[in-house]
């Protein structure tokens, strides 16, 4: 898959409590391939009751390319979206060349973000918080975490957090 752009879009609740994980956008490339990805300018947001909810998921591992070992996909931009009321807000998994700023994510109630074998990613300004007018809806069980895991030649810069008191499950 090439060039798929997502603008503009209220993308509500499109998981089942009781049905197997997925995410509002979801971009597999297990055993396939993906690039030049654009998700801007969207509402993206619910079900924080059903298991590991995403509002996007961008994983693989890709197919092999001839003359490399590498199997992550890339060139992925995600920017100037509103994310919320989910398990996690964006979740990377063997991703490459990504780009994530100028969105604002809350109500996370594992992670914010989630990035996870991956490489080449750039964490922009972005604004991940709790913010008091949605108290209700994220006590006791948020906890809005920022994690990386096996990653490499990431860079976070100015970014705004706001998280629980609790520590993250694992950094």
């Amino acid at each position: 898959m090439r060039n798929l752009q997502i603008t503009g879009c209220d993308i509500e609740a499109n998981h089942g409590k009781n049905r197997p994980a997925t995410a509002n956008v979801l971009v597999d490339s297990t055993n396939g391939s993906h690039a030049e990805v654009a998700i801007t300018g969207n509402t993206i947001q619910h079900t924080n009751a059903a298991p590991d909810s995403a509002n996007i998921r961008i994983k693989g591992p890709s197919i092999q390319w001839p003359n490399t070992d590498e199997r992550r996909d890339g060139n992925v931009t995600v920017t100037g979206n509103i994310l919320s009321d989910v398990q996690v807000n964006i979740h990377l998994d063997h991703a490459r060349g990504v780009t994530i700023n100028g969105n604002t994510g809350w109500t996370a109630f594992a992670h914010n973000l989630l990035i996870e074998n991956s490489a080449n990613v750039v964490v922009g300004p972005n604004v991940f918080e709790r913010n008091p007018r949605y108290s209700r809806e994220e006590k006791p069980h948020t906890t809005n975490a920022v994690v990386f895991r096996k990653c490499s030649d990431c860079t976070v810069t100015g970014c705004t957090s706001k998280v629980s008191a609790q520590p993250p499950r694992e950094c």
